[in-house]
């Protein structure tokens, strides 16, 4: 479930960062035709939609990664920490109730 989402959104991250290069390699290799018709401003906001796309994504792809380190990695260790601490410390079950 999560591995399919993930590689999907990972996909997509590179998806939008290749068409980002795309505008920036067509702008700088035709930048005398882009300067002749004063379309800098155009290009530029061409460009900065797909990066704004590329960090849209990059930020859910680190949720979606913090989600799954806090699930597989903080939780069975707080868990064992707490189960752990609940059998070796004698005050423990004042705390627990």
């Amino acid at each position: 479930m999560y591995g399919g989402y993930y590689r999907k959104l990972s996909k997509k991250v590179q998806e939008v960062l290749a068409e980002a290069n795309v505008v920036a390699d067509e702008c700088l290799s035709t930048m005398t035709t882009v300067k002749a018709h004063a379309a800098e401003a155009s290009a530029e906001h061409d460009y900065g939609e797909r990066l704004r796309a590329f960090t849209h994504l990059q930020l859910k792809e680190a949720a979606a990664y913090g989600l799954y380190a806090f699930t597989t990695i903080l939780m069975p260790n707080s868990v064992a920490a707490m189960s752990l601490f609940y059998v070796r410390c004698p005050r423990a079950r004042d705390f627990v109730g």
